[in-house]
């Protein structure tokens, strides 16, 4: 909806807090603004869905998009990308809702690759500020996730800590490093590597749930020696050493320990073979807990069970052949190797991502990087602020938050009793089952107990599956969840 409200200078500055969905000023989405940023996007239907946005799962059109988008402080030009990151981020496989609500403080990265690269930082300070790109990009994905979706800190996003991370994080490959002369052993750029053409631009979306954890190196002649002080950092990124099957992890290496390790590993694959391998050594004294914390269910025997799987680890490490069975990463196509950063320092960094253990295991894959082709060239330009605002008249601005009214709910009438079918929902985290066993006991305890049915979802990280779902309303008039955190 379109709001009108008289406005000075200092109403306009008032407003621009007033807005925020993150704590800091926003520009005021003004109907002027919105249509330049999707000129930017010319091919794009202004009413296009791209997709439902958690935790509400509200429609993100093309338009709320443009909003979040100028509020952000992008450019038309960004907005291509901006386009692409979001229906990224509103699949599946990347699992937003579970990104944004955990308790881990996971959010989201945004990857460009290919030519539209040069809009965003790749050089020096590409993790940090100081690029317009860099900052209002993944800023204006936070701002969908809040207007659109309705997330509240607190609420649906209930990060212990958090991280700078939550306001925005977007960097681009540095492909021109890539192709330099000086030898014959130059990497393809990341999103060739992922199927694409190299003409062609790409946003990749990546969960990540801390970092940058950074290797500070100063003295490494021998890449073989690189390889194992980046995996003494990857090992203890974000998750200790037991933990194992990491889902994903972007690594960021910069020019100078590209420039050395290339001169080994002809290739992005072969050295993530090699640091995959070496990660794999080092957490083998480790991995022992692992395995027996998950497949033994008999804790007496754990400690008995883990000291031996960790020494058989430990004897393959000291014979060269470090063990797979318990690999530190799922695979080693699952560390996302990208080049970026500025010419002078010998500085690589790890941010790990959402979603550890063995498949199967609730906690496995609970997000992983999904990459969409950014569609369109860069165009058009937003209003000065002269053509913007005239504080003569009314200002009128597309209202963020203006959404349709929900139903208010309202509680059940307690009848004193359980009429029909009870639920019992574990969302597979810790100690859910323990605390619904001991509710269906206290259940069957009634004088007229209920019928009662016992559900699990697949993983807590994610909605429920919409088959169960439809299964608790057939068979339940009542559904108890067991929740944790």
């Amino acid at each position: 909806g379109v709001v009108s409200r008289d406005a000075g200078l200092e109403e306009v500055l008032e407003l621009c807090l007033d807005l925020s969905p993150d704590g800091l000023p926003v520009v005021v989405p003004t109907r002027a603004r919105v249509e330049a940023m999707l000129s930017g996007a010319p091919s794009e239907l202004p009413s296009r869905v791209l997709g439902l946005v958690p935790p509400l799962y509200r429609e993100a059109t093309v338009t709320r998009v443009a909003v979040a988008a100028v509020m952000a402080g992008c450019s038309p030009g960004h907005f291509p990308i901006v386009l692409a990151a979001c229906h990224g981020m509103l699949s599946e496989e990347f699992n937003i809702h579970g990104v944004h609500a955990t308790t881990m403080g996971a959010s989201i990265c945004v990857l460009v690759s290919g030519p539209a690269r040069g809009l965003v930082n790749a050089s020096t300070g590409c993790l940090g500020s100081g690029h317009r790109g860099n900052a209002s990009i993944g800023r204006a994905l936070k701002c969908l996730l809040y207007t659109v979706g309705g997330a509240q800190l607190g609420g649906t996003e209930s990060t212990t800590l958090g991280s700078s991370n939550k306001y925005t994080m977007c960097l681009a490959e540095r492909e021109e490093v890539l192709s330099s002369p000086k030898d014959t052993n130059v990497w393809t750029p990341y999103h060739t590597d992922r199927g694409f053409d190299a003409s062609v631009s790409v946003a990749t979306v990546l969960p990540v749930t801390s970092g940058p954890c950074q290797l500070v190196d100063v003295f490494t002649k021998d890449p073989q020696e690189l390889v194992r002080q980046l995996a003494a950092i990857a090992v203890n990124a974000g998750y200790s050493r037991s933990f194992a099957m990491l889902s994903s992890c972007l690594i960021v290496l910069s020019p100078e320990h590209y420039e050395l390790l290339r001169t080994r590993f002809p290739s992005r694959a072969a050295f993530q073979q090699a640091l995959w391998t070496e990660c794999n050594a080092q957490v083998s004294p480790f991995i022992g807990r692992t395995i027996a914390r998950v497949k033994l269910s008999v804790q007496v025997l754990r400690p008995m069970l883990a000291a031996l799987i960790s020494l058989v680890g430990l004897v393959l490490a000291l014979l060269g052949r470090p063990q797979s069975f318990c690999p530190k990463f799922e695979a080693s196509e699952d560390m996302h190797v990208v080049v970026a950063g500025g010419d002078a320092g010998k500085f690589s960094a790890f941010l790990p991502g959402f979603g550890v253990g063995f498949r199967g295991m609730a906690s496995a894959r609970m997000s992983v990087p999904v990459s969409r082709t950014i569609t369109g060239e860069a165009s058009g330009t937003l209003p000065t602020v002269s053509e913007d605002l005239d504080t003569k008249v009314p200002l009128k601005y597309l209202d963020p938050l203006a959404q349709p009214t929900l139903a208010p709910l309202s509680l059940a009438t307690r009848r004193g009793r359980f009429q029909g079918a009870v639920g019992l929902l574990d969302i597979s985290k810790g100690c859910g089952k323990e605390f619904l066993d001991r509710l269906e006991d206290l259940f069957r305890a009634l004088p007229d107990p209920p019928v009662i049915h016992r559900f699990t979802k697949p993983t807590f990280s994610r909605p429920a599956p919409s088959s169960l779902r439809q299964e608790t309303l057939a068979l339940c008039s009542h559904v108890v969840g067991a929740l944790a955190d």
